[in-house]
């Protein structure tokens, strides 16, 4: 009685929606799965139901106990583990999972997903949340095409999971600075998958709120309305790579298409690849060849793709440091495709002009344009300590 009290009256969960979870209690007993199941404790400590004392002569005791029971089903209809919420605020911890076990790894089971091709034979879209109530609570209000990871981060799994069961994916994590890193860091996993057969979209909730209390406070239609005006997968990519709001100065595009070179660098050459670069050949106001030059170059041309930290730049091999040794041979005779090189350094300098005040051309380079360019920039840096990019 009192767990059904707490899912109707506190959750609001109706009969239906508890069934259809197949939502549970695991009673407030040390021993209750050992004696009603009369199962051998071996396998109940294997299939991750109870804990074993490490003292030969203490009994096993539940690993679940006076709480809210979740049942977690795969694709084959077992039920492979549990999580566990507390009815009481004093008992943690507030979430309990199942451990690892023969038939349950949480980076690759999905919490609603079987539940969901049951009821939807072929799946429009997916909505991928954090929790288990925000699961239940977007069904119970008649969003019925959520599922959640289970304690962990969205994994590639999980992504080859949806990506082959729907064509449109939805990301919801919750309002918070914890949501927002989830977001990224779902992106950045899904990025050497991307080609752009699947839709992806990122939807931001308002702080201090999740999909639970959203749309138990603004309804279904207002949770609709926000999937709806969701950015997609390249309009966020371009839009969480911004240092600020706007992209205006040549310093402050610099920075963003670094920034944006570390993402772009794990994806897969097409169609959506090309898109990507039309797009920041736009913004930054550059030739698309200069784009594909910038994210294409790696080592020394320009960083590992994607691996070097946002401190790490490259400078043009025909640029060196008036600080370094001078057996130290860094001059590199020009080509045609030193263009790559130049044209990360001349990024660089604007990013951060104070590069330019140890720094000198070898003087016996063959000619180059963006050479000469970079010369002449150096020199009026040094020459005006004070001047800046951002113009």
């Amino acid at each position: 009685p009192k767990a059904k009290a707490y899912l109707k009256e506190q959750r609001g969960l109706s009969e239906k929606t508890i069934a259809y979870f197949q939502i549970g209690y695991a009673p407030d007993q040390w021993q209750y799965v050992i004696d009603q199941t009369r199962a051998n404790p071996q396998e109940l400590h294997r299939a991750g139901l109870i804990i074993q004392s490490e003292q030969k002569n203490k009994r096993p005791w539940d690993r679940f106990r006076n709480r809210i029971m979740f049942p977690i089903i795969d694709l084959r209809a077992r039920i492979v583990g549990f999580g566990g919420r507390v009815l009481e605020p004093k008992d943690k911890p507030k979430y309990l999972n199942s451990p690892a076990t023969d038939i349950y790894d949480k980076s690759r089971e999905i919490y609603g997903l079987y539940q969901l091709k049951q009821a939807q034979k072929v799946l429009k879209r997916v909505i991928v949340v954090e929790g288990y109530m925000d699961v239940i609570a977007l069904y119970e209000a008649g969003v019925e095409d959520a599922v959640a990871c289970l304690g962990t981060a969205f994994t590639k799994e999980h992504y080859r999971r949806l990506a082959t069961s729907c064509d449109h994916i939805i990301f919801c994590f919750d309002g918070d600075q914890a949501g927002r890193e989830a977001t990224l860091k779902s992106l950045e996993t899904i990025l050497p998958q991307m080609q752009g057969q699947t839709h992806i979209q990122f939807l931001s909730l308002p702080p201090k709120q999740d999909p639970d209390t959203y749309i138990k406070e603004h309804g279904k239609a207002a949770f609709e309305q926000e999937i709806t005006n969701a950015p997609g997968f390249v309009q966020y990519l371009l839009k969480a790579c911004q240092s600020t709001s706007e992209l205006e100065g040549v310093q402050a595009r610099a920075k963003w298409l670094l920034n944006l070179k570390q993402y772009v660098s794990q994806m897969p050459k097409g169609p959506l690849y090309e898109c990507i670069c039309a797009e920041a050949a736009t913004l930054c106001q550059l030739p698309i060849e200069r784009i594909y030059q910038q994210f294409e170059a790696s080592g020394e041309d320009g960083g590992s793709s994607g691996q070097a930290s946002k401190g790490e730049q490259t400078r043009a091999p025909a640029v060196q440091s008036q600080s370094a040794p001078q057996n130290q041979d860094t001059r590199i005779k020009t080509s045609k495709s030193m263009g790559a090189f130049f044209d990360q350094i001349i990024i660089a300098i604007l990013a951060d002009p104070s590069q330019a005040c140890g720094m000198e051309v070898s003087p016996d380079f063959e000619p180059h344009p963006k050479l000469a360019f970079i010369k002449k920039l150096i020199v009026h840096i040094q020459t005006h300590p004070a001047a800046t990019s951002a113009a």
